[in-house]
């Protein structure tokens, strides 16, 4: 009777966990959320590590970063372009987005895509989620705690490695 419990729990266990596995959909309806975000950055050349932080609204059209410490910046992120309006010295610019060619942007402008050309998506584990792109890009991984999207971890092409702490408005 035991042994048949173990073998039972043994092979459903998997079908369990799997269930209980983020989705795709759940990451894409996640990352479209309003946040507060701490953002770290650890370079390794130089041995430091920088710190901002800010609001994240999402809205139809386009995505909003508001960076409020340690400068005040404001970019606006749709489909073709990024503008970067640096609050401090009253500036702004616009950057093509083709021009940019940067994975992480067009991840939030574009969702995430179950089979994508550019990129697989692997469940880590029951609330982690890992994009691996095929361009050798750096993986970008999305943590949930709780069913809620917690921290984004990814290194950029210059090697620092960054870690957003997010918190829903």
């Amino acid at each position: 009777m035991i042994l048949r419990l173990i073998l039972i729990i043994f092979f459903f266990s998997p079908f369990a966990s799997a269930q209980n596995q983020i989705s795709i959909d759940y990451l894409n309806n996640a990352l479209k959320q309003n946040y507060l975000f701490i953002e770290r950055s650890l370079n390794k050349s130089a041995l430091n590590i920088e710190e901002s932080s800010g609001k994240i609204f999402f809205n139809k059209s386009q995505l909003v970063v508001e960076i409020l410490s340690p400068y005040k910046e404001r970019y606006l992120i749709n489909k073709t372009s990024i503008e970067i309006h640096d609050l401090d010295l009253d500036q702004k610019r616009i950057i093509d987005l083709n021009e940019l060619n940067n994975s992480f942007i067009n991840v939030l402008i574009h969702g995430i895509k179950e089979n994508s050309p550019h990129y697989s998506v692997t469940n880590i584990d029951a609330e982690t989620i890992e994009l691996s792109f095929y361009d050798q890009s750096n993986p970008i991984k999305f943590f949930f705690n709780s069913g809620h999207l917690k921290l984004i971890r990814y290194t950029d092409s210059l090697e620092v490695e960054h870690g957003i702490e997010l918190s829903l408005l």
